[in-house]
Order: C-alpha cells, then sequence, then structure tokens
C-alpha cells in the first residue's frame, strides 16, 4: 500500500536525520559547529517525525476504509 511505503521511507528518513542530529550535536560540543546546525537538524528530525506519524495515521485510516468498504 502507498501509506505503508511511506511510513516505511519516512522512518529510514527519520533514522537518517538522527544520526545528523547526534552529529550535529557533537560537533557543537566540540567546536567546531554552532548552534544553528544543531537546531536545524533537531528541526528537521521533528518535522520528518510528524510526517511519519501522519502517515501512519492515513495509513489505518484507509485500512479502515476498505475494510469497511468489504463489508457493505
Amino acid at each position: 500500500m502507498f501509506w505503508e511505503e511511506l511510513v516505511t521511507n519516512y522512518e529510514f528518513l527519520d533514522s537518517l536525520y538522527g544520526e545528523f542530529t547526534r552529529a550535529a550535536t557533537r560537533r557543537l560540543e566540540t567546536g567546531e559547529s554552532n548552534l544553528l546546525e544543531k537546531l536545524t537538524a533537531e528541526s528537521k528530525q521533528r518535522e520528518i517525525g510528524l510526517k511519519r506519524a501522519e502517515s501512519l495515521r492515513n495509513s489505518e485510516n484507509s485500512k479502515k476504509s476498505a475494510s469497511s468498504v468489504i463489508e457493505f
């Protein structure tokens, strides 16, 4: 299903942005970067997490809709 694939893709992106966030945090701690890079990484990770959650809800809703159509 479309929504399930989208959820899978967002899970992959979430893990990538998680790594980006960890790297940005470490770079900030060592003085190799600034706070903006860290905040950007955290913001993108939250954005992807929200999109993943939305896709998951849409996937569940489409399954419910499909099952209700099949029942009639």
